[in-house]
Formats: C-alpha cells, structure tokens, sequence
C-alpha cells in the first residue's frame, strides 16, 4: 500500500482524440482508487456519484461521439493518514 512517505505529488494525464475512451478510463482509475483507499462505502458512494453527476451535466453528441465529454477536469483526490485514504476530492473544469 502506499505511505505518508511516497512521492507526495503524483499525477494521472489522460490524452487523446474524440471517442478514444479518456472519460472512461479516468473513471475506471478514480474507481481503483475509491475502491482501494476509502474505507466508509456510504462516503466513497457519495463521492463516486457526485463525481458521475458531473460528467453527466457536461456531456453531448458529436459527430465522433454519441456522449462527448465537453469540457476537460482536474480532480484532485486529498490523502491523509497511515495508511493514507482519500478523504475528500476537489474538482476543476474548463473547457
């Protein structure tokens, strides 16, 4: 598992074209993470659900992609502890 004494900044980028799957696998790895590092179901269903809210707001159709994500995301998740959880999440957007 992961420590107070790793790397304290890491960062996830994911790139790529219309219809490439980057919304998608940013949700499966924000979910890996939930899964592995928030012990409280009802916090971590929360946080899962505000987070979906979102990228269900600012979706649309395009001409590549029935469900286009409209706008790019910085999600912050916030570790604290030993061993380390997430105990909050922050989230940015632009377009």
């Amino acid at each position: 598992g992961l420590s107070n004494k790793a790397t304290p900044w890491q960062s996830l980028i994911c790139l790529g074209e219309s219809g490439s799957g980057k919304t998608f696998n940013m949700t499966k790895m924000r979910n890996y993470l939930l899964d592995g590092f928030v012990p409280d179901k009802d916090i971590k269903k929360r946080m899962k659900a505000g987070l979906d809210l979102l990228n269900h707001f600012g979706n649309a159709s395009t001409m590549y992609n029935d469900d286009a994500t409209r706008f790019g995301s910085y999600t912050r998740l916030l570790f604290e502890g030993e061993p380390l959880r997430i105990v909050g999440a922050r989230v940015e957007t632009f377009l």
